[in-house]
């Protein structure tokens, strides 16, 4: 749809008629709003494929009246150019047209241009999530031609007229390419291991009985005025890997996984029981699922060190959690039997492993 700009100029021209009468002459033009709602609001996209939104800006025209009946208006001039520019990043260009009708659309990528497009006056990228706008300004420049009596062309120009945009019409609209992060977990859990708040990457079950290990899922929009969008658009979903031999659940605030603090989404994944396996902890794998592109993050899973909260184990009753555990790895070497005894009359943490040679 487009939405016509209607440009009155009105400029007092000397003609060459006859008493050179002064001659009022009215030049009528037109171009495109920005015809995009306002405001635009998509996600960012990936380096496979951009997110791209495209701000037409299309014909100006424009007719003259004013001139004598016994005078003809031959031909009009030309659209100088087009300008537009994006804020707050800089991003500007120049359009330049003949006359006639034409369209010229600047199209903004986020996060890079696509394979085979590059950058011109039409095209920009912009690498980071935010809140832009974009804004048109033009100048038209008109000549205006006509016979005189003798039958001889005379010209008059050129005129300059500024594009105006019509009442509730506007020549900038704001747009906005929003990305939903996750912030828990984040970074390496083995190079940058983190085991409190956000950013938690390592996650320990607790030595209660049966076990329980929680993990609180966190991610954030940006910028945070897009966060009604997200919340309705979106489809925002944490998952996480399973523990085998573990029970995961999710939990619910009135009904719903997913819970929204200002500009963050929320939700608590726990697991019960410790499982039998010690190949069932170390790292894992969260994803957050939405419109845009997936984000993932490492984790680990631990087990209490001196908890004695492992699955019942008939030959080492009580025995801490990692005696059960490290002993179904290479520390248990076939050439050994490792058994564990107590010493009487310590506490548990006096327990003592001992190992014994096959044969």
């Amino acid at each position: 749809m487009r939405t016509q700009i209607v440009l009155l100029a009105v400029f007092l021209c000397l003609l060459s008629v006859e008493n050179l009468l002064a001659i009022q002459v009215t030049f009528r033009g037109r171009a495109a709003c920005l015809t995009q709602d306002d405001p635009v609001i998509k996600h960012v996209g990936d380096d496979r494929e951009p997110t791209s939104q495209t701000f037409a800006i299309v014909d100006q025209e424009f007719n003259v009246t004013g001139l004598p009946e016994n005078e003809y208006w031959t031909h009009g001039g030309a659209l100088g150019e087009y300008s537009w520019s994006i804020s707050p990043v800089g991003r500007s260009g120049v359009i330049a047209e003949q006359s006639g009708i034409y369209e010229a659309p600047v199209t903004v990528y986020c996060p890079a241009f696509p394979q085979g497009v590059t950058s011109n006056v039409h095209n920009v990228s912009l690498p980071d999530a935010g809140e832009y706008v974009i804004a048109l300004s033009a100048n038209a420049y008109y000549f205006i031609g006509w016979y005189d009596e003798d039958g001889n062309p005379v010209e008059e120009g050129p005129f300059g007229v500024t594009i105006e945009p019509l009442p509730n019409c506007s020549l900038t609209k704001n747009f906005t390419f929003y990305d939903i992060q996750l912030l828990t977990p984040a970074g390496d859990p083995e190079l940058s291991p983190n085991d409190w708040g956000e950013g938690q990457n390592e996650f320990t079950f607790n030595d209660s009985n049966p076990g329980v290990l929680t993990m609180n899922l966190l991610a954030e929009v940006i910028p945070a005025s897009a966060m009604n969008y997200a919340v309705s658009e979106a489809g925002v979903d944490f998952e996480v890997d399973e523990i085998n031999g573990s029970t995961l659940t999710w939990t619910l605030t009135n009904g719903e996984k997913i819970t929204v603090d200002g500009n963050k989404f929320k939700a608590t994944a726990v697991f019960t029981n410790l499982p039998s396996s010690n190949s069932a902890f170390g790292l894992k794998a969260a994803v957050l699922s939405w419109e845009g592109p997936l984000r993932s993050n490492a984790y680990e899973v631990f087990f209490p060190k001196n908890g004695t909260n492992h699955p019942a184990c008939s030959s080492c009753a009580a025995c801490p959690n990692w005696f059960f555990y490290w002993s179904q790895t290479s520390a248990n070497k076939a050439t050994t039997n490792m058994i564990f005894e107590n010493v009487i009359g310590c506490p548990m943490d006096k327990w003592r492993c001992r190992c014994r040679r096959l044969g």
